[in-house]
C-alpha cells in the first residue's frame, strides 16, 4: 500500500485512526503489540577497517600479486619495463 497515493479519509481509515488520535487503549494495544516507535542505533563498522577491506577483497588481492610478480620480473631482467606495469596495477587496485 502506498499511502501517499491515498486520500487523507482513506489514510486515517487504512490506519484505524482519525483527526484526534489514536485512544489511549488503542495506543497501548499497538505498543504491546509492535514496541515503541524508535530507532535504534546500528553498530558500525570503524571507517579505517571499512576503509582497509577495499584492498583485501579477492579481485584486490589478483592484482596485488599481479603487482608483485611484474615487480618480481622486473629484479629478475631489469629494464623490460615490468616496474612500469607493476606501478600501474598498484595504482588501479
Amino acid at each position: 500500500m502506498k499511502i501517499h497515493h491515498l486520500t487523507v479519509a482513506d489514510a486515517f481509515a487504512s490506519l484505524k485512526s482519525g483527526l484526534a488520535g489514536l485512544s489511549d487503549a488503542e495506543a497501548q494495544r499497538r505498543l504491546a503489540d509492535f514496541g515503541a516507535n524508535q530507532v535504534e542505533e546500528v553498530a558500525h563498522e570503524p571507517l579505517l577497517l571499512t576503509f582497509a577491506k577495499e584492498f583485501i577483497h579477492f579481485f584486490a588481492l589478483i592484482l596485488w600479486i599481479a603487482a608483485g610478480l611484474a615487480f618480481f620480473a622486473e629484479w629478475c631482467q631489469p629494464g623490460e619495463g615490468m616496474a612500469t606495469l607493476g606501478w600501474a596495477i598498484v595504482a588501479s587496485s
